[in-house]
């Protein structure tokens, strides 16, 4: 028995060259002609399917390493090579009932994840998460914030020394050692303080500058002091690189903590704390005032500048842009008097 000839496309396994041959079927063996004759030879029952069989363009695999591409399912068919029957697979991938009950799973699975299994790994990240990693990743963010919108301060070192010197004396009270205080200007961010893990606080010139006074800058570091303790903003970090950081936390890869710290800085430009997250702060901050000789007072009397400095849309920039409404801060401050 034998078959007209049937053009393909071969590959021999050698080289990426594509070769025209034609193909014929001489009883058991499968026969590739070229222009100058036979260039090959294979038994048929040795080739095997590489492609899903309703692949357009079949490809057979050969026992040599090579590859026959055909022009259609019904050139094989022809040369009596018969078609693997499809696996569960490839008809559940061409069902549109087993497609759309894919899509149903993978939407119920983000749902799932996101509403348990972010938040479950952003409390044991907050808990568990090695204090190596934590800093580290600090001190990514606060790089990434110098290049993208932080700028050098220009505030004097006598202006700059008091400030630091009470900070450490209130850290100590709170007992989060290490941690450390950093200036800069703000630029577009304006009067503004943030908490980074790692237990670094960023105070800006125009925050220093705008409440002018010990006291109310106090408040605020308090504040920010709150947010350290409870380890808010690296919860935030982890949530939005759950898997990521849990390799990081693993393997110690510092080239991982290096690429989540550089897609951070959004996240703590923007503050994105609940609006639990802020009250929590906030008292701690009521608590730990009166623990180093403030008062909640001090806090209600920052916020009060900072809305005075934003004229008739308090919450419209800095500070308070991200935070809880005013009033309501001032009203809590007052009653934990």
């Amino acid at each position: 028995m034998k078959t007209a000839p049937t053009p393909a496309t071969w590959f021999d396994g050698l080289s990426a060259e594509a070769q025209k041959v034609w193909l014929i079927l001489e009883g058991p063996d499968l026969v590739l002609q070229g222009a100058e004759g036979e260039v090959a030879r294979y038994p048929a029952a040795a080739l095997a399917w590489a492609t899903p069989t309703g692949a357009p363009r079949p490809v057979l695999a050969l026992p040599d390493g090579g590859q026959l591409v055909l022009a259609g399912t019904g050139d094989a068919a022809a040369l009596g090579i018969a078609a693997v029957p499809a696996s569960i697979v490839e008809r559940a991938g061409r069902s549109r009932v087993a497609a759309t009950g894919c899509l149903a799973g993978l939407v119920a699975m983000i749902v799932a994840a996101a509403i348990w299994l972010v938040p479950a790994f952003e409390s044991l990240a907050k808990q568990h998460l090695p204090w190596r990693v934590e800093a580290q990743l600090g001190l990514e963010v606060l790089r990434a914030l110098d290049r993208s919108t932080l700028r050098q301060t220009e505030l004097a070192e006598n202006v700059r020394r008091p400030i630091a010197r009470r900070f450490d004396a209130t850290a100590t009270v709170a007992g989060l050692r290490g941690a450390r205080l950093e200036f800069r200007g703000g630029g577009a961010l304006g009067a503004n303080a943030l908490a980074l893990p790692g237990r670094i606080v960023v105070v800006t010139d125009e925050l220093v500058r705008l409440l002018a006074d010990d006291a109310m800058i106090d408040a605020v570091i308090a504040h920010e002091l709150g947010h350290l303790h409870h380890r808010h903003i690296l919860g935030r970090i982890v949530g939005e690189s759950a898997y990521a950081m849990l390799v990081a936390a693993v393997l110690n890869d510092h080239s991982i903590v290096s690429s989540i710290a550089s897609r951070a800085p959004p996240l703590v430009v923007q503050a994105i704390h609940s609006r639990d997250d802020e009250r929590e702060s906030d008292a701690y901050a009521f608590d730990l005032l009166r623990r180093t000789g403030g008062t909640p007072e001090d806090f209600a009397r920052a916020m009060q500048a900072l809305q005075r400095a934003h004229g008739s849309a308090p919450e419209s920039g800095g500070w308070l842009s991200t935070h809880p409404p005013t009033p309501e801060r001032i009203e809590a401050a007052r009653a934990a008097k």
